[in-house]
């Protein structure tokens, strides 16, 4: 992994503060080598980079490096964002294809026996539920797994989902309608996933 990957320079004496800027002047103040707003474009955006990753692979013990990789590359690649206000859902879309990567070269399913310290506030049969379904969801094809993800658990549009994944929209809708079949097929076969299934058709 590399190190800084634009030069730094010490923030501008009487300029804006970080926190105070846009997210288009936070680009241009970052692309300019400013120590103090490359840090807070991590602040301000890595907790979001962070759900994502989490939301499409689960809680893996490597999110941490996974999100290392997201703003390394941000970083390397922020000279080619044309449009700097709209910096979040690019750094999201870099976080989507990490994740993507990630399922690709992992393929199997991932260890849950930490996903209680995880759930937080979730009840044990809650988290139990979301161990599973994401245990399921490890099983997609990578790119069902991501498009199925976005749709059903981040309610993104299927415009949004398409452009995030580099796809056509008849695609996207292909390989949700793919994964919701797989998965439904997976959920009747684990008795657990099933009763909440059933009650839910009810």
């Amino acid at each position: 992994m590399s190190g800084n990957v634009v030069p730094l320079r010490p923030a501008s004496a009487g300029g804006a503060s970080p926190p105070s800027l846009t997210d288009a002047a936070l680009v241009a103040a970052v692309r300019a080598g400013d120590r103090a707003c490359t840090l807070e474009l991590h602040r301000r955006f890595a907790g979001d980079a962070e759900r994502m990753l989490v939301r499409i692979c689960g809680f893996l013990p490597e999110r941490a490096d996974l999100l290392h990789d997201v703003f390394v590359r941000a970083l390397e690649n922020l000279g080619s964002l044309r449009e700097p206000a709209s910096v979040r859902s690019w750094i999201m879309g870099i976080a989507i294809r990490r994740a993507r990567e990630h399922l690709r070269s992992r393929r199997r399913a991932p260890a849950w026996t930490d996903v209680d310290a995880h759930a937080g506030a979730l009840d044990p049969e809650a988290a139990m539920e979301l161990g599973r379904v994401y245990a399921l969801l490890a099983r997609l094809d990578p790119d069902d797994c991501v498009a199925f993800t976005l749709r059903r658990i981040e309610h993104r549009e299927l415009a949004d989902i398409a452009e995030a994944c580099g796809v056509s929209l008849a695609t996207i809708k292909r390989r949700i309608a793919r994964a919701e079949r797989d998965f439904t097929a997976m959920a009747l076969e684990d008795p657990f996933l099933r009763g909440r299934l059933d009650g839910r058709r009810r």
